[in-house]
């Protein structure tokens, strides 16, 4: 006689539809928890990933829908569309204008490059195929800046503070600037860039922001003062701003609604613009942002190649009618 087959215990199977149960229960921990991300710099962390929340959410809602097993189809539909209405606000924005001649624009570039990134002749190449007017840069290391001497000879109006970390900033204009400044939020604070920028009658005041990443509890409460300095800053200016930045934050982080709440900035790019990580898509999030008071439009907002940073750079049109504003 054959033997019975031994079964095996139930309590050492791995199965699909188990690991499939555990990680919507771990993503539905992690998208609350991203709910309260002011409490804590760790839930801070979760707020940022509702992109990826979306994803999971609609396999698992097909998957259960699939099996029949209606209950947990419903849950994972539930957060399927709370996760939506998180992010369904940040999708779209204001058409650009039509082109009319007391418009003026200018084209401005901004990218994080990366400290360790070595590939100039990718940067050179960038700046050759899209010719912008303004290039705001940040990870500018003193080797970063040697290699971008020649760009002088293009750009004359330059402002550089290298450092050796990953906070050195640098902006580069064919147009003129005035009051032109590295400013700091506080005595130890990271650099910014504060320029105003001149075509013709069309004039804004350019913030170039590189925030610190929030990876620890003391490097989120700094990434917090920041943003909140600089809020203030254009709040009290109360004169056309663009804020062009990796600001290390998404658009439903608590940091990002206070810097819009506590300032006259709109995010008016016309859709979510994946920036990093460059090389990984699955983790792709928004942290580079052209930011604009009401003043300013946007006719166009796009990013480009990596090109060996972990950021993507973006390519923004600005522009504001000719005369309404005297800085």
């Amino acid at each position: 006689m054959d033997e019975e087959p031994k079964n095996e215990p139930r309590g050492r199977r791995v199965t699909v539809r188990g690991l499939l149960d555990a990680g919507a229960v771990v993503t539905a921990v992690a998208a609350l928890v991203g709910f309260v991300d002011s409490w804590w710099w760790i839930f801070d962390l979760f707020s940022h990933f509702r992109l990826q929340y979306l994803v999971v959410f609609s396999a698992l809602t097909g998957w259960y829908l699939i099996r029949r097993e209606w209950l947990k189809s419903g849950l994972a539909t539930t957060g399927l569309i709370v996760n939506l209405a998180v992010v369904w606000p940040h999708w779209g924005g204001e058409a650009a204008p039509p082109p009319t001649a007391d418009r003026t624009s200018v084209r401005l570039l901004w990218w994080n490059v990366h400290s360790q990134n070595r590939n100039y002749a990718a940067f050179y190449e960038l700046i050759r195929q899209e010719s912008p007017d303004v290039i705001a840069l940040a990870e500018i290391t003193p080797r970063w800046e040697q290699e971008l001497e020649p760009l002088k000879r293009d750009y004359p109006h330059v402002l550089i503070r290298a450092r050796e970390d990953n906070f050195g900033m640098a902006l580069y204009s064919r147009l003129p600037l005035r009051a032109a400044a590295v400013v700091y939020h506080d005595v130890e604070g990271v650099p910014m860039i504060r320029a105003d920028i001149v075509r013709d009658e069309f004039s804004f005041r350019l913030f170039a922001v590189h925030a610190v990443p929030p990876s620890s509890a003391a490097w989120t409460r700094e990434r917090d003062e920041q943003l909140a300095w600089l809020a203030g800053q254009i709040a009290e200016y109360g004169k056309p701003v663009v804020v062009a930045g990796d600001l290390n934050t998404t658009p439903w982080n608590y940091a990002f609604s206070r810097l819009l709440d506590g300032s006259r900035l709109r995010d008016r790019s016309g859709g979510l613009l994946l920036t990093w990580p460059a090389s990984f898509p699955p983790l792709y999030l928004p942290l580079d942002y052209c930011l604009t008071t009401p003043e300013i439009q946007v006719g166009s907002e796009r990013t480009g190649p990596g090109s060996g940073s972990d950021h993507r750079p973006l390519l923004i049109e600005l522009s504001g009618r000719t005369g309404e504003d005297d800085h």
